[in-house]
């Protein structure tokens, strides 16, 4: 009741939506913050791996096209040093093709693969 009560109210409502189940689980069972501490930094490390390991392979990618490499042989490397498996490689490359696409090849070092 309390949930729906702060999303009718506007308090929250994104986040109410978006982690209801968390929530009310936290309210129904005792609060640990320690544990809850240790899942957001664990949260916080995990995405920010993510956003430098598709960093790199984004710069890896841009490198081996801009020396005019076959985009199968930029697969195989991207498998072989970054164990990516084929399907996933060509998901990357296919990604970044449509990101040069949509800005006219204008990305900044920043943006995902």
């Amino acid at each position: 009741m309390a949930v729906r009560e702060s999303i009718k109210k506007g308090i929250l409502a994104d986040f109410l939506k978006k982690h209801r189940a968390e929530v009310k689980d936290v309210i129904l069972t005792e609060y640990d913050q320690e544990a809850h501490i240790r899942n957001e930094k664990n949260e916080s490390w995990q995405e920010g791996w993510e956003k430098g390991c598709r960093s790199v392979i984004r710069q890896v990618v841009l490198y081996h096209k801009g020396e005019g490499m076959s985009s199968e042989k930029i697969v195989e490397i991207l498998q072989n040093h970054f164990r990516l498996n084929k399907e996933d490689a060509e998901n990357c490359l296919r990604e970044l093709d449509f990101e040069e696409t949509q800005s006219g090849g204008e990305n900044s070092d920043t943006d995902s693969v």
